[in-house]
């Protein structure tokens, strides 16, 4: 009989991680799942770590690297339970997880849906609850939340069906999981559960704000012009007001990479068209301020940069 959860866990040179999450799917409390492991063509010694596990339930694949997607699709084709549930290789699962996820599931008689929960952070090993979920709404027809509330791979709990039928767009390498979440959502029922915060992503020192993360905005802004295209499924599903802000919260921090690569010209060209794209916003003072700061040929880039990073501009 296949089980009832399939979890992915896709992983890439985290042998020295991703125990805590495997024995995080161990510890569950309810027992009818399989693990997918799928190893994106890690280096380390990832397979011999996962080897040491003999429990049935967990598989193993290996694949030439091809990005977290083509793992995720991977583990998706390969699963057989019912509901596919996502885990990174550094994160982990309470013990009640799934048990939380098959009850809700049991009382609404199996649906074809998507659930995503709240969740819990973890920095230098204090917890704290994110509280900033709520329950999903439907707007004037619109699905805005499911971008506003920026929901993890790891805390989704998806039909499988629905999954088969819509993979990730490997094409994309920031926000793939948004576009996919938008793509979703435009055709099936999509549940919060806030009050469910059983998933642990654990915050590193590398996922801090750095000259490199400011470079996938530059990535960011095609996913968006994807999942905003007028040939996607969500074109119409998403208001105007989330795509301008948006495109302006990207083209912000596009200005910021550009400016932390010194090209001042390009990084007043995209802190202005953050400015010119959503006028309306909160953030409005503060750009029209980076703007004039970026204008200022007597201090530089980097100086510039570090007023944009601490708040002050």
């Amino acid at each position: 009989m296949p089980p009832f959860f399939s979890i992915i866990i896709p992983t890439y040179n985290r042998a020295h991680f991703i125990r805590k999450a495997i024995e995080s799917v161990l510890a569950q409390t309810f027992s009818d799942w399989e693990l997918i492991v799928v190893d994106d063509g890690s280096t380390d010694n990832t397979k011999q770590v996962v080897f040491q596990y003999t429990d049935v339930r967990i598989k193993y694949m290996y694949q030439q690297n091809a990005e977290r997607s083509a793992a995720r699709n991977n583990g998706i084709k390969q699963a057989l339970g019912k509901y596919i549930c996502f885990l990174d290789s550094d994160d982990y699962f309470l013990p009640e997880r799934l048990g939380n996820l098959y009850q809700f599931l049991i009382e609404k008689n199996f649906p074809q849906i998507f659930i995503y929960t709240a969740k819990q952070n973890e920095t230098e090993g204090t917890t704290s609850v994110d509280k900033s979920y709520k329950p999903f709404e439907i707007k004037n027809g619109f699905i805005d939340q499911i971008i506003t509330d920026i929901i993890h791979c790891q805390q989704t709990c998806i039909a499988a069906t629905i999954l088969k039928e819509n993979l990730f767009n490997e094409q994309l390498t920031v926000s793939e999981d948004m576009e996919l979440w938008v793509r979703i959502a435009a055709k099936h029922k999509v549940v919060c559960l806030p009050n469910d915060c059983s998933v642990v992503i654990v915050h590193h020192d590398n996922r801090t704000v750095t000259k490199t993360n400011y470079g996938r905005f530059v990535k960011q802004l095609a996913s968006l012009n994807v999942m905003f295209g007028k040939q996607h499924p969500g074109f119409a599903k998403v208001s105007a007001a989330t795509k301008r802000f948006m495109y302006s919260y990207v083209y912000f921090g596009m200005g910021k990479y550009y400016l932390s690569e010194s090209k001042r010209l390009k990084a007043m060209l995209y802190v202005g068209k953050a400015i010119i794209r959503n006028l309306p916003d909160t953030q409005i003072k503060h750009r029209i301020y980076a703007f004039i700061q970026c204008c200022n040929i007597f201090r530089t880039s980097h100086q510039t940069l570090h007023l944009i990073e601490h708040g002050y501009i």
